[in-house]
């Protein structure tokens, strides 16, 4: 008997010993799980405050290209359609905490969760005159034609390498409008007219003789294809009064200085040096090898009234910059570009022609009425023309712009 209450109080000790390990990995499973729940809820809530604060900066960003004076509502905004709030500051001059250049500004985001952790985000912006660029495609055009293995492409002269921002643009909503024949291609997306036919970006056959917009032949591809937002307007050239004084250039060349004048022809490979500013043509013509060369420091605007034709020569300017030489072309004007020639320059003649061909390579960008582009001519567009257009061609209806330096959170 005695023997038997020993066994059940071995028994019943052990059971409690191991009621006790058990309590205590319970409750070590607990306040496991309970520090765990804490570090998620805790992660949840500083991402939360993160994308609030996030969510900030992309409406300030708004509210600085609709209005470059803006400075922030000085309060926490709630987020529509959730609990997270936001406050945004707009520093500048010695407000910033950090160095500015001019025209520049230092965007602050507070985000805040619901269980009030907060984070931070900022960006740093250079803001534009309030006006967008008129240069924000590559390409616009009511026609575009692009034959023979040519193509659009771009390029960033303030950054490094190529991009694939060759946007390409048309006002059109008819079948063909833009036509990529075998073999060419656009490195970024096309955009047509609001009620236009968009097709596929790399059909697996040609879309000729369709109703898209865009007609494709065997292996022609863009990046992608969609629909303007609204219709882009482009205002038409005014034209400023031509002088009656011809200039002709032989090969000993000449300094031309800014003004207004009839015609200018040059031949025997004769350089037209021109000087920074504003030059008016009735008519613009280079043959056998003459060069215009333009200043690497001071911009140069040329209106042609009637023909631009630099198929016999080449063009040289020495910033290779698109925006320090721009041609500005009448209505119905030609400007034919053939003959290999490469060049930084920017066409804009919304009621114009273009023609390029013969290996010919624009760095820049084109604005016309109708563009042919054929026998391997490119255009590869230069992005930086978005941001910091010729200041002609700077003055969009559609509201303000800026430039985004840094981006980072805080």
């Amino acid at each position: 008997m005695r023997r038997q209450t020993s066994e059940r109080g071995v028994m019943l000790i052990m059971a409690l010993g191991l009621l006790t390990i058990l309590w205590f990995m319970v409750l070590g499973f607990a306040r496991s799980s309970s520090h765990e729940l804490r570090l998620a809820t805790a992660s949840l809530a500083t991402e939360r405050s993160l994308a609030a604060a996030e969510s900030g900066l992309v409406i300030a960003l708004q509210h600085l290209k609709e209005d470059p004076e803006y400075r922030g509502d000085n309060k926490y905004t709630r987020l529509q359609y959730s609990q997270e709030e936001y406050f945004v500051e707009v520093l500048e001059g010695n407000k910033s905490p950090v160095p500015l250049p001019e025209n520049t500004v230092f965007v602050r985001s507070y985000g805040k969760d619901r269980s009030g952790r907060i984070r931070q985000a900022a960006v740093v912006v250079q803001l534009g005159q309030g006006q967008e660029s008129l240069l924000s495609f590559a390409v616009f055009a009511s026609s575009l034609d692009i034959n023979g293995g040519s193509a659009i492409e771009s390029y960033d002269s303030e950054g490094s390498g190529s991009t694939d921002q060759a946007t390409v643009g048309t006002n059109s909503t008819g079948p063909g409008a833009i036509n990529l024949a075998a073999g060419t291609y656009i490195r970024g997306e096309i955009k047509v007219g609001e009620t236009g036919i968009p097709g596929e970006a790399k059909p697996r056959n040609p879309t000729t003789d369709s109703k898209n917009t865009v007609w494709k032949n065997w292996n022609a591809w863009s990046l992608a294809e969609s629909r303007l937002d609204q219709a882009q307007e482009y205002p038409p050239v005014d034209f400023p009064s031509i002088g009656s004084t011809k200039v002709k250039v032989d090969w000993s060349g000449v300094n031309l200085a800014p003004g207004a004048y009839s015609d200018l022809s040059a031949s025997g490979g004769g350089e037209v040096r021109l000087s920074g500013g504003t030059y008016v043509f009735n008519s613009l013509k280079l043959t056998g090898g003459a060069k215009l060369s333009v200043p690497g420091d001071k911009p140069v605007v040329i209106y042609v009234k009637k023909d631009l034709d630099l198929s016999g020569g080449t063009v040289n300017n020495t910033s290779e910059r698109a925006r320090n030489l721009l041609f500005m072309m009448n209505k119905n004007s030609l400007a034919k570009l053939t003959g290999g020639a490469r060049a930084y320059m920017t066409v804009y003649g919304p009621e114009a022609s273009v023609e390029m061909s013969g290996g010919t390579r624009l760095y820049g960008a084109v604005v016309a009425d109708d563009i042919r582009l054929n026998g391997g001519a490119r255009i590869v567009y230069d992005v930086d023309l978005a941001r910091n257009p010729p200041d002609v061609l700077s003055g969009g209806s559609t509201g303000g712009s800026f430039n985004i330096l840094s981006w980072q959170q805080l």
